[in-house]
């Protein structure tokens, strides 16, 4: 069996000129010499660089400098030069001379290369990379469509159906927002992509600045409802609010409560909140009434008993004890007579 028998033809040997082509070009003078790839050691896992790109390297080298090599052979050594670790090993059987597949030219070399470092199912892979690949809302449009080109070319997508299939993996904003374009035959993939592209920077500089609001917001915020309270937006009825004696600091108890029963019916009649003075709720349900409570004194059972016993006298108390005996020298009523 030959060495080339069994082996996938390289897509690029052709590029590369045969031993025919070496030496100088027709003008007399060498090409600028360009960069070799690395060496390859086999282990895609643990490399810089993909087999691809190392190969793709390999063959630019030997095709635009052919003009420094003075044959064939010396191009085949200078690929086997770029070998090292487990490629080298693995190659070196097939060069010596007992071998019956033993590599002799540097078209073997290059399909041998190709058969032992080429996945074989990349496209497949590509394939599914490609059915599952969709934008997210952190995603950049920029990077979301480079990752689209390289897997729709890995998979080998036809370039036709590339503006639907990008468009299905937008977010659902960006679609809508592009519904227009997708649907007018006369713009194309490219055209497509880059209005794309200007809506995504639009949404996400809307975004941030949505954001930085919110965020000036919630700094603010409990401030300025501190600030609405000093302004005198809790004050009692009848109050001034630059008096700082109305001031919830300075009279928290006047703020939970009437100060008395006539400013209690003028409240009731306003129909006002008994803790912030507004109309427009009751007391239960005031929305200021979470300001108000850390400032609250705390009440003891003396000092409830006595807020009670302010409105609903004690039927025991001395003045009710006194008209009872005043009733009762008379001596009318007396039950012991």
């Amino acid at each position: 069996m030959s060495p080339a028998s069994g082996r996938l033809r390289s897509p690029f040997t052709g590029r590369v000129a045969s031993a025919s082509d070496a030496g100088l070009s027709s003008s007399g003078r060498r090409s600028a010499k360009i960069d070799g790839p690395p060496t390859w050691d086999g282990d895609a896992t643990t490399s810089k660089i993909s087999f691809e790109g190392w190969y793709r390297a390999l063959e630019n080298k030997l095709l635009v400098n052919k003009d420094h090599f003075d044959d064939e052979e010396a191009m085949k050594s200078y690929v086997e030069n770029r070998l090292t670790g487990d490629a080298l090993d693995s190659l070196l059987p097939f060069l010596a001379d007992d071998h019956p597949d033993k590599i002799t030219t540097l078209e073997e070399l290059l399909q041998w290369l190709q058969h032992e470092y080429v996945d074989q199912t990349a496209k497949q892979k590509a394939r599914k990379d490609y059915d599952k690949l969709q934008m997210k809302p952190s995603d950049t449009l920029q990077g979301f469509k480079n990752d689209f080109v390289r897997l729709a070319g890995r998979a080998k997508k036809a370039k036709a159906d590339w503006k639907e299939d990008f468009n299905d993996k937008l977010t659902v904003q960006l679609r809508d927002q592009m519904t227009i374009a997708f649907v007018n035959p006369d713009v194309d993939f490219n055209n497509f992509v880059s209005l794309a592209m200007q809506h995504d920077i639009q949404n996400k500089q809307n975004y941030e600045r949505r954001q930085a609001a919110k965020s000036t917001g919630t700094m603010t915020g409990g401030s300025s409802s501190r600030t609405r309270i000093r302004q005198g937006g809790a004050r009692p009825a009848g109050g001034s609010s630059s008096t700082p004696s109305q001031s919830p600091a300075a009279r928290p108890d006047k703020l939970l409560a009437p100060a008395g029963p006539e400013e209690m019916k003028q409240l009731i009649k306003e129909g006002k909140c008994f803790l912030c003075r507004k109309q427009g709720h009751m007391t239960g349900s005031c929305p200021d009434k979470n300001l108000y409570r850390p400032q609250r004194p705390r009440l003891t059972e003396d000092r409830i008993q006595e807020i009670v016993d302010k409105y609903y006298p004690p039927k025991d108390a001395p003045d009710a004890a006194d008209d009872t005996s005043d009733v009762g020298s008379d001596g009318d009523s007396d039950p012991k007579n």
